[in-house]
């Protein structure tokens, strides 16, 4: 009994050994397969961090208009939103300040000019002039891409 017991515990002891296999490539290096695997799974996963980061660099450089499509975007918005027809709208000067677009905007029809200070977000999503803060949201159709 004592010898049957023996020989199972060698043989459980055999089946909890795991069995390594190596392979040889041409040239002639012995590879323990588990390594190829964690090497593989860790390129894989370097490769797809780089990538990832790629694009978040490119998606997050496409968000910022360039100041002359800034420029494009407020003076369409002005015009389709905030003025009466008839009334001129230039923005002579564009400069970028905190992250917005700082514009001067000068409105005149056949009686007057005023000029207004108005900003616009980087992205040309909001725009917002006034003593009071006043915040519209630009719809995309507005803004050239």
């Amino acid at each position: 009994m004592m010898a049957v017991k023996k020989a199972k515990r060698k043989n459980a002891k055999k089946k909890r050994v795991r069995k390594v296999v190596k392979t040889k490539t041409k040239q002639g290096i012995e590879w323990n397969r588990d390594v190829a695997l964690v090497t593989f799974v860790a390129a894989a996963l370097i490769t797809a961090v780089a990538l990832f980061s790629v694009y978040l660099i490119m998606t997050s450089s496409e968000l910022k208009l360039s100041p002359e499509k800034a420029k494009k975007a407020a003076l369409n918005f002005i015009q389709t939103n905030l003025v009466e027809e008839g009334t001129k709208v230039s923005i002579p000067e564009i400069t970028e300040e905190h992250g917005l677009y700082k514009l001067t905007v000068v409105l005149s029809n056949e009686n007057a000019s005023n000029t207004v200070t108005s900003y616009i977000t980087v992205d040309g999503k909001l725009f917002f002039t006034g003593e009071k803060l006043t915040v519209f949201n630009v719809p995309e159709y507005l803004i050239p891409s």
